[in-house]
């Protein structure tokens, strides 16, 4: 008895996972990453939003640039552009939307607003 206890309980923690993962699919995690510089001066800039945003306009992701104005972004459905917009208030740079990079280490240059 203590045998088929032991077989069955085995059983069971191995057919659970595969269960899930035969429904749901293995979960897919993506990443990019990059700089924010300004157009002008081309210093790094820190707390700028990156949005992954998809075909229809809806943010999945996000992630804000560190001190020296890298950003690595973490993604699970695929980005159709990133948005890039300054977290303060009032914002010191003008909203940016550029193609999703096709690599990491992409740059994305911010105009200040004027």
């Amino acid at each position: 008895m203590k045998r088929l206890a032991s077989i069955a309980l085995r059983v069971v923690a191995l057919g659970i996972p595969m269960i899930i993962a035969a429904c749901y699919g293995m979960p897919a995690r993506f990443s990019r990453s990059g700089k924010v510089i300004d157009q002008e001066s081309h210093d790094t800039i820190q707390d700028i939003k990156i949005s992954c945003m998809d075909k229809s306009g809806t943010a999945t992701d996000y992630t804000n640039s560190g001190t020296e104005g890298s950003w690595y972004l973490y993604y699970d459905v695929e980005c159709d552009h990133l948005d890039a917009e300054d977290s303060m208030n009032p914002p010191r740079y003008v909203k940016t939307t550029v193609a999703f990079p096709a690599a990491d280490g992409s740059t994305i240059s911010m105009q200040k607003v004027k």
